[in-house]
């Protein structure tokens, strides 16, 4: 299963505020602090933390896990490592610890929906299953 996701152009009328914003909070650095320097600085802080949001994201879920790709890169979470399922109203949460952790930002993979809840969320759970021996996982809302 294999999807995409670009949320700046999925929820196109709400999110045309975000680059109005971070235009904004640009100008207001360069005004605040004179000098175009910090309201350039401010831009690319924002837009980069805001990554996830602006660039499109691909999502691959195989056999063997779960495959992200953004920015050119792919980071691969296979399924006997996912202890953890939290599902959320824009994605599924996958963690490798058993119980919420401080690391859980850093370790887990957030698959973002695309209107396939349904279908992720399934074939997520079949996989995470088969590879805890068909335990179940533990799924949290």
């Amino acid at each position: 299963m294999v999807w995409r996701s670009h949320p700046l152009v999925d929820e196109f009328p709400r999110s045309v505020l975000l680059p109005v914003a971070i235009l904004a909070a640009a100008c207001a650095a360069s005004v605040a602090f004179s000098g175009l320097g910090y309201g350039l600085i401010a831009a690319a802080v924002l837009t980069a933390s805001l990554g996830r949001y602006l660039l499109p994201t691909s999502y691959e879920l195989r056999e063997d896990g779960a495959v992200v790709h953004f920015l050119g890169r792919g980071r691969r979470v296979p399924w006997g490592e996912v202890k953890r399922v939290e599902v959320g109203r824009d994605g599924v949460f996958l963690s490798p610890f058993p119980e919420r952790s401080r690391l859980d930002s850093f370790r887990g993979t957030f698959l973002r929906f695309n209107g396939n809840r349904d279908e992720v969320l399934g074939f997520v759970h079949e996989k995470v299953a088969a590879a805890q021996g068909g335990a179940s996982p533990r799924l949290r809302p």
